[in-house]
């Protein structure tokens, strides 16, 4: 598996060159100075991907390419904002990065004005999900792109709002409703195991096939590696959990 590790960009306190020392390959990374909902432009693109490279790594996973809320709860802007978000995975497949992290589950902090008066519920939040995806799906085809959704967090469910990516069965619906090799997961074992009563290396063996990134956070970290170093040896794996990065890894 390719070993790779997770870079904040140019404030990170761990620097390209000292990531390289750790004996990896790659980093993931994203352009989070960029506003939600706009076009990731090749300049700045590119830009990040020379940075990474002139420090001898390749930039082989987007850590996040943010969905808009608009696209989430199907407002106003939702077309334009998934042409948007068309180009920018256009762009990302031009620079050659082909696996593409991202988020589905509402935003606490920009849902209420979005949604004031018309409260929205788990199958209608699938449901442009799954608009989303058949929107998408044809530019990462052509581009031989993998897009990778990550489990949601805990402050989901317990806001109220719904949730869709937290059990086994939604991860099973969302590769059910788009199936196409491009839709695939982000097996994040830190966010998975915060979910009731989830085995993980069930969850391992039954999705291998549909993984296309893979972070680590030390739990059955030896048996998931032999897990997914079977059904694909060249998958990316992060070591660590997602709000930290500061683990050794071997």
């Amino acid at each position: 598996m390719e070993k790779i590790w997770r870079w904040f960009g140019e404030d990170d306190p761990i620097t390209l060159p000292m990531i390289r020392q750790m004996g990896v390959k790659g980093v993931t990374t994203n352009l989070g100075h960029i506003p939600n909902g706009r076009i990731w432009t090749p300049e700045a693109i590119n830009e990040t991907k020379r940075c990474i490279e002139n420090a001898g790594l390749r930039w082989s996973v987007v850590d996040d390419l943010p969905v808009n809320e608009e696209i989430k709860y199907a407002g106003y802007e939702q077309e334009h904002l998934i042409d948007n978000y068309i180009m920018s995975l256009v762009h990302l497949g031009e620079a050659g990065i082909r696996t593409v992290c991202y988020r589905f589950m509402p935003d606490v902090d920009s849902v209420y004005p979005l949604r004031a008066h018309t409260p929205i519920g788990k199958e209608e939040l699938r449901d442009n999900l799954q608009y989303f995806l058949h929107r998408i799906m044809l530019v990462c085809e052509d581009y031989g792109m993998n897009m990778c959704i990550y489990p949601d967090n805990l402050s989901v469910p317990t806001s109220g709002l719904p949730s869709v990516v937290s059990r086994e069965e939604d991860i099973t619906w969302i590769l059910s409703a788009v199936r196409h090799p491009c839709n695939g997961i982000a097996f994040c074992t830190s966010l998975l195991s915060t979910h009731s009563q989830t085995n993980i290396v069930a969850l391992a063996r039954k999705f291998a096939s549909r993984t296309r990134f893979v972070q680590l956070d030390g739990t059955h970290t030896t048996e998931l590696v032999r897990i997914f170093e079977k059904e694909n040896p060249s998958l990316p794996v992060c070591i660590g959990p997602v709000s930290t990065h500061l683990k050794n890894i071997s």
